[in-house]
């Protein structure tokens, strides 16, 4: 009797041990994407006592805002003067005039990456539609921000924009420059790029959107040996949008 119920606690723990192994396999495939934009809320440098509230205007050169170059004629690092999507900080794009803010990030040549941001605009002055661009590699967009009725401080109605891009080296740059001309420009928050991990293919296809962007563009299913050859003619992983 003794040894048939050591046999059945032996069995249990290799049942537990294995329920474990299984449960740590699979853990990695359902982890949240990893975001390769450092400082995407702008939160560093955290507010400074006697700027909270207000905001701190950053030009060429100053390399306060962890992870990013500043260009053109600047921009507000804003300190809880209103609201942000996530933490304390949001970025003017606007700050004497016409600024940029870039980051160069680690990519993997052929991958394609989703970039998220939330987007608002500076209503204290200025013209009534902020204007923005966005740039990386092979990619370029302009984004609009029409002021509506009832922003404040209090609620900035942001809204959630995205784009994605092919990375054609080891390193991509991600750039977001004003084309509001005066002061009080677009506002951005909550910067978030990953790479999109292709689905596992099925019976040895690919899905992939071939000639994007032109006039033939279209969905199609390949065998997994021909993908590298239409990835280095521009075609991407996934269905076409």
């Amino acid at each position: 009797m003794t040894k048939t119920i050591l046999n059945i606690k032996h069995l249990a723990g290799i049942l537990v041990l294995g329920a474990a192994m299984t449960l740590m396999t699979i853990a990695p495939l359902n982890a949240e994407p990893i975001n390769l934009i450092t400082n995407g809320s702008f939160e560093d440098p955290v507010c400074p006592a006697d700027r909270i509230g207000f905001w701190t205007t950053h030009y060429i050169g100053d390399s306060t805002m962890t992870g990013w170059t500043i260009g053109l004629a600047g921009i507000d690092h804003m300190c809880t003067f209103w609201h942000a999507t996530d933490g304390e900080r949001s970025v003017d794009l606007s700050g004497d005039g016409a600024g940029s803010i870039s980051q160069i990030i680690p990519t993997v040549a052929g991958k394609t990456y989703d970039v998220s941001f939330d987007m608002t605009g500076n209503y204290f002055c200025g013209s009534s539609t902020k204007l923005m661009t966005v740039n990386a590699p092979g990619y370029s967009q302009q984004f609009d921000y029409v002021i509506p009725v009832g922003i404040s401080q209090l609620d900035m109605k942001y809204e959630a924009k995205t784009f994605s891009f092919v990375a054609d080296s080891s390193s991509s740059q991600i750039e977001f420059v004003s084309d509001t001309l005066e002061a009080c420009g677009a506002v951005i928050d909550n910067v978030i790029l990953t790479e999109i991990t292709p689905p596992e293919p099925e019976d040895g296809k690919v899905t992939i959107c071939h000639k994007p962007g032109t006039p033939a563009e279209k969905t199609l299913e390949i065998p997994e040996a021909a993908l590298k050859g239409h990835l280095k003619h521009g075609d991407t992983v996934g269905a076409c949008a």
